[in-house]
């Protein structure tokens, strides 16, 4: 009788350990973007640990995204979408190989797009955990709007059980396979790595609708990427402009209705520009590269 108590107590143990969400992916950076021509909706995905699970290497994963086709148009994958990972986001990382490779957009549904890819060296290879409590840039995405007016409406597409104890959505991230004593291509077979049975999805994000749209349409800035110096192009009564890094820390200010900025004593990398005008705010997404 106490053997079969035992046996309950560690079954019941690993069934609460395994529906704890131990990863978050979730939205950052929501703006909306013009280059003089199309209006563009950009958002950066996130990961984490939650629930107070242990930072770890990240290994392959799978993730879908919803959106709206009014705001899109169907199937964006064939022209209408772009997925990067510049600088500072993980699946850039790299340690004389980069660390993940195999990167696969597809359309899923009419209304739903799927990203995946793959471990491409050993989790010997990677130096330190690169997720951890703290949300770390993942990758960053861009669909062009074929009707701005709509609502993008875009959220991770997160089942019910089908069947119960199987999520198909939320069970497609893994920890890096080994060998963690060696550097090289990874061998997940003999050293698999965990499986993340249920993660969990955060689509809350600002709403981009009619008003923010139209004024974020109404400012272009450019080039972009830029070098030197930003021109911003504005059909508005500009009040202020602040540059952000994407960490959130202020990097300049500048107060009125400015025409360029010199970004040339800047580190490469992704800033935000967000802009207040007399009839309300807007950010843009700006890359120095030089």
């Amino acid at each position: 009788m106490k053997t079969i108590t035992f046996i309950i107590t560690i079954l019941a143990f690993i069934n609460t350990a395994v529906s704890q969400e131990q990863i978050k992916l979730s939205f950052a950076n929501v703006t909306n973007t013009n280059d003089g021509e199309d209006t563009f909706y950009e958002a950066d995905v996130m990961i984490n640990t939650n629930n107070g699970y242990q930072d770890f290497k990240l290994g392959s994963g799978l993730l879908y995204i919803n959106y709206n086709p009014e705001a899109f148009g169907e199937n964006v994958v064939s022209e209408n979408i772009e997925v990067s990972s510049p600088e500072g986001y993980i699946l850039n990382l790299s340690n004389g190989f980069p660390y993940y490779n195999n990167f696969i957009l597809n359309n899923n549904t009419s209304s739903r797009f799927a990203f995946s890819f793959q471990q491409g060296v050993s989790s010997g290879t990677m130096i330190g955990n690169n997720v951890t409590s703290t949300p770390t840039l993942l990758f960053h995405f861009k669909i062009k709007y074929d009707n701005p007016g709509e609502p993008p409406s875009i959220a991770f597409e997160d089942n019910e059980e089908q069947p119960p104890g199987v999520y198909k959505c939320r069970d497609q991230f893994f920890a890096a396979c080994g060998p963690e004593d060696s550097t090289g291509f990874p061998d997940c077979v003999t050293y698999s790595g965990m499986q993340f049975q249920n993660a969990l999805f955060d689509s809350s994000q600002p709403t981009l609708f009619n008003e923010s749209q139209m004024l974020s349409s109404s400012l272009v800035v450019y080039p972009n990427p830029v070098d030197d110096v930003l021109h911003i192009k504005n059909g508005v009564n500009l009040v202020s402009m602040t540059l952000f890094d994407t960490h959130g820390k202020k990097i300049i200010d500048i107060e009125g209705d400015a025409k360029t900025i010199n970004v040339s004593n800047y580190s490469n990398g992704i800033y935000f520009l967000k802009f207040k005008t007399d009839t309300g705010e807007a950010t843009k997404r700006i890359i120095i590269n030089r």
